[in-house]
């Protein structure tokens, strides 16, 4: 059996409550059959699962060190405010290093390296790639998720604290009893 002709829609996605068609076409020889089949989203579905999946990045931006010279702490400010305003909370921020870069970003021949290592919904990384995208300060970002089993040691050392390895205790305390 073939279809007489293929029946298309558009289908309209949305989890804000709104209806959604989704086509489904039959087969047959004399007979073209095209079924809507409609329903609604729940508003919440979802935004408990999404809500607890949360992690910890670690991003890498590069300024403009023009615009770093002339004002240290405005483009800080503004990463800070951006990962704030995404639902994220700064756990570390602070100058890498300034350096020649490889080659010209947006006309720049050195930039300013700036770490961040921050707590933030997944589902909102996206809507802070685009707000460091549109800054003018910015010329390029990295953000690379952290496994939760190397978050405290990342953060301490990035901090400049240390850690005590629970099994270096146990061992100096078995060696001095010795």
């Amino acid at each position: 059996m073939k279809p007489t002709r293929a029946a298309c829609q558009q289908i309209k996605t949305s989890v804000s409550g709104r209806l959604i068609a989704l086509p489904i076409v039959g087969l047959s020889d004399n007979l073209e059959v095209l079924r809507i089949s409609s329903f609604r989203v729940d508003s919440d579905f979802g935004s408990n699962i999404l809500a607890d999946n949360s992690a910890v990045y670690e991003g890498l931006f590069i300024f403009d060190a023009n615009r770093f010279a002339r004002d240290h702490e405005s483009l800080p400010r503004d990463l800070e405010g951006f990962i704030t305003s995404a639902g994220g909370e700064v756990l570390v921020s602070r100058l890498w290093e300034e350096r020649r870069l490889a080659y010209p970003i947006k006309g720049q021949r050195k930039g300013a390296y700036w770490l961040t290592y921050f707590r933030m919904p997944t589902q909102n990384v996206g809507t802070l790639t685009r707000q460091c995208e549109i800054k003018e300060g910015i010329l390029r970002q990295l953000f690379v998720r952290l496994p939760e089993s190397l978050v405290d040691h990342i953060v301490a050392h990035a901090k400049g604290e240390t850690l005590e390895e629970p099994e270096l205790e146990v061992a100096e305390e078995a060696e001095s009893t010795a």
